[in-house]
């Protein structure tokens, strides 16, 4: 493996220790994303060589997204009109 993808392996690490995880990174570090897919043929690829659950982390950034808007269609509910 070359040091360009070991630094990028560690950056997707990083990134997953961060709140919020790797959701959105796409969105969030596009040149990031399409690195990885580009040295790993996906980023399912990618995050599986830094040694991550892939499957794992999509089900928890569902259910992320999902309590967020649960939380915003109860607070919505709660205003006055």
């Amino acid at each position: 493996m070359s040091a360009p993808d070991v630094e990028l392996l560690a950056t997707i690490r990083s990134l997953h220790a961060q709140a919020g995880g790797l959701a959105r990174v796409h969105r969030t570090h596009a040149a990031l994303y399409a690195r990885a897919r580009r040295a790993f043929g996906s980023w399912r690829g990618a995050v599986a060589a830094a040694g991550l659950d892939y499957a794992r982390e999509r089900d928890q950034s569902l259910r992320r997204g999902l309590s967020l808007r649960d939380q915003r269609r109860a607070q919505n509910r709660s205003r006055p009109l």
